[in-house]
């Protein structure tokens, strides 16, 4: 009696187990997908800037759009590559939060320090999610840097440092 008692009792225990472990088929399992899409103002991924003098800034645009499902991007970064990259500025600000389906618009600032061509690129990331895996997105810029002109206005502007040595050798009629 007391053996069957204690099969029963285990028999019990482990039904109750499995009744715990048994699939919940009303609960939908949600994958978890990071993905994303940049989409810089220019063609083919540049963004390019026009001629840009030196001490001045010139802004253009760029978007992300989260195309993954069940997650939000909430932990984007940008990192510029060591070349030219002290003559651009990308951030995205704290607290942005992207949800799927849903895009948001930054800007990238040029501000040249030199008189060149500089171009440049950054990559956009976000840092893995459990067993997603998330994208990077290369981001290519492109601007030139100028140094203001100084315009001559011709003779009747011109001080003795402009105007080249007197017409008469320097002698005056006294």
């Amino acid at each position: 009696r007391g053996c069957a008692m204690r099969r029963g009792v285990l028999v019990a225990a482990l039904l109750a187990l499995a009744g715990s472990w048994a699939c919940r088929c009303d609960e939908q399992v949600q994958d978890v997908v990071c993905d994303f899409e940049v989409s810089p103002s220019g063609e083919a991924s540049v963004i390019q800037f026009n001629a840009t003098e030196i001490g001045e800034s010139a802004e253009r645009s760029w978007r992300v759009t989260n195309t993954g499902r069940g997650m939000v991007l909430d932990e984007l970064t940008v990192t510029f590559e060591t070349v030219n990259a002290e003559h651009y500025d990308a951030e995205i600000p704290e607290g942005t939060s992207i949800g799927p389906g849903d895009d948001e618009t930054f800007l990238v600032v040029f501000h040249p320090l030199a008189e060149a061509d500089l171009a440049s690129r950054f990559v956009v990331s976000h840092p893995n999610q459990g067993s997603s895996i998330c994208p990077t997105a290369t981001v290519f810029v492109r601007g030139a840097g100028f140094e203001e002109q100084i315009v001559d206005a011709g003779p009747e502007d011109a001080g003795p440092e402009d105007a080249g040595p007197p017409l008469d050798g320097g002698i005056s009629d006294g």
